[in-house]
């Protein structure tokens, strides 16, 4: 019993000094969002304007996702405050990046039937056929939500859908 409660402990402090930027994510496809869902054990490193999403196991290089925003910035607090004031989305441009291979030509084709939130099916580390992957770089539409300090929402429009990013650490 004393066993587990340091164990329990342990973690409870591990996650409390080393919280992790976990990630809920939604997919719009024919005129609706779908819910949220967790990505566990999936969380984004980088900065405000570049960032992967990648297992928290692996390394960034091994990533689902890496999005680059084109021209961002943190406004001004007043300029925030306005924002959120009129519910303004901050919009830019950039690109979204993920993995292709022969069989899935495209990032819908790359979601598992059970699974909205990884594109898993040609990710290099996952397949055991052999067959090539390279990476597929998007054009993309980037809204983020009015924050006061940082941003934690995303939304990436490319392809003809919607994929929304919710960062939020935990541990806190």
């Amino acid at each position: 019993m004393k066993r587990l409660l340091f164990i329990f402990t342990l973690s409870l402090v591990f996650n409390i000094a080393y919280p992790y930027p976990w990630i809920k994510t939604a997919i719009f496809q024919n005129g609706i969002w779908y819910p949220w869902e967790k990505g566990s054990g999936v969380i984004q490193s980088g900065t405000y304007n570049q960032f992967t999403v990648h297992s928290h196991l692996e390394d960034p290089s091994k990533f689902y996702f890496r999005i680059t925003i084109d021209n961002f910035y943190i406004p001004d607090k007043k300029t925030r405050k306005e924002h959120i004031k009129n519910n303004e989305w901050y919009e830019y441009t950039g690109y979204i990046e993920y993995w292709i291979d022969d069989e899935h030509l495209n990032f819908l084709s790359c979601l598992p039937n059970y699974d909205r939130l990884l594109p898993n099916a040609a990710l290099p580390w996952y397949k055991y056929d052999g067959r090539p992957s390279i990476i597929k770089k998007s054009p993309a539409k980037i809204q983020i939500q009015p924050y006061e300090k940082t941003p934690q929402l995303y939304n990436i429009w490319f392809e003809g859908i919607g994929y929304a990013f919710y960062f939020y650490q935990t541990g806190y």
